[in-house]
């Protein structure tokens, strides 16, 4: 789900109790219209998320079953109100150590926190929870591609004009503060990169864009810093 895509070989059937097998479980989404074929690599189909919309149900199912499986629950209506501040005055801060709060006071969620697209799909779950941005993945950008790229929804926030192109590394938590700080040198040097693409200006102008380097020790965010275009 952080990346958007899977590759396996389309099932034409298989029983019911082998859904859980991999190829059967995408090709299962594919008949549901949850995954839509993008190409074809090696003799395998290549599928990916179609839409936002789908991309909003994915990842409200991915929220719930942290609900009902009580390894997190985060106030949805209190994080709404500090992804509006982020938004529209640029407090992007409190929204990511919310989260990690959040992390914080529950311990099943920290086993399952291990290694970058779990920190992606973690934040993903619950950045798209809210109509203030059009989320995107593993987006191309700058020779590269980020981690996250928070773009305006200009539909449902026309007068919200910030943006924002997320770059996540993780370690384990026993990783020092050299590690850290090696890690979020990396990060600012990759999101500098990404600000400078064109195809931010060019697709929205009148945006702001504003990169962040969040380095995560485990569950912890260890460090979390804003970059500027050109800076």
């Amino acid at each position: 789900i952080a990346e958007e895509q899977a590759s396996c070989v389309i099932q034409d059937g298989f029983p019911l109790r082998e859904i859980g097998k991999r190829e059967n479980f995408l090709s299962l989404l594919h008949c549901f219209g949850l995954l839509s074929i993008r190409g074809a690599v090696e003799g395998q189909s290549r599928l990916g998320i179609p839409n936002q919309t789908v991309k909003h149900l994915m990842y409200g199912i991915l929220r719930d079953a942290y609900d009902e499986a009580g390894v997190l629950s985060v106030d949805v209506h209190s994080f709404t109100q500090l992804v509006h501040e982020m938004a529209y005055r640029g407090n992007w801060r409190p929204v990511f150590e919310h989260l990690a709060e959040a992390v914080a006071r529950h311990a099943g969620i920290r086993d399952h926190m291990r290694g970058e697209k779990m920190v992606q799909g973690f934040l993903a779950a619950y950045l798209a929870a809210t109509n203030y941005f059009l989320f995107h993945s593993e987006r191309e950008l700058g020779r590269g591609y980020a981690d996250i790229w928070l773009e305006p929804n200009a539909v449902a926030h026309p007068d919200a004009l910030r943006g924002y192109v997320l770059e996540l590394k993780w370690l384990k938590p026993s990783g020092s503060a050299e590690q850290v700080a090696t890690l979020a040198g990396e990060a600012k040097a990759q999101l500098r990169r990404y600000l400078g693409d064109d195809l931010l200006r060019q697709r929205r102008p009148n945006v702001r864009h504003v990169g962040l380097a969040l380095v995560y020790r485990g569950w912890d965010l260890a460090h979390a810093e804003a970059v500027e275009a050109g800076g």
